[in-house]
């Protein structure tokens, strides 16, 4: 189902879901990343590496007043790194 130009499963019982928010959306980094957790805390020493096409899911969120894509369970990498 398409409303206003946005994509959305029918998930049954009149509930909805945004495409993006199942399928991802692929971005490409411009800048190094690193991955961090629902805390905003770095999740580990890994870098991501600019012009890695990563999956993000959802629109922007917020954590600790600083914004970031989540790109899988508890992960999440800065909104910064892919302008």
């Amino acid at each position: 189902m398409v409303v206003n130009g946005i994509s959305y499963y029918d998930i049954g019982k009149g509930q909805y879901l945004r495409v993006s928010e199942v399928d991802g959306t692929t971005r490409i980094l411009k800048k190094n990343a690193y991955v961090y957790n629902l805390y905003g805390n770095r999740d580990n020493k890994t870098v991501l590496k600019k012009g890695s096409k990563i999956k993000t899911f959802g629109s922007v969120t917020e954590i600790a007043k600083n914004k970031y894509y989540q790109i899988g369970l508890d992960k999440f990498v800065k909104y910064a790194n892919f302008k």
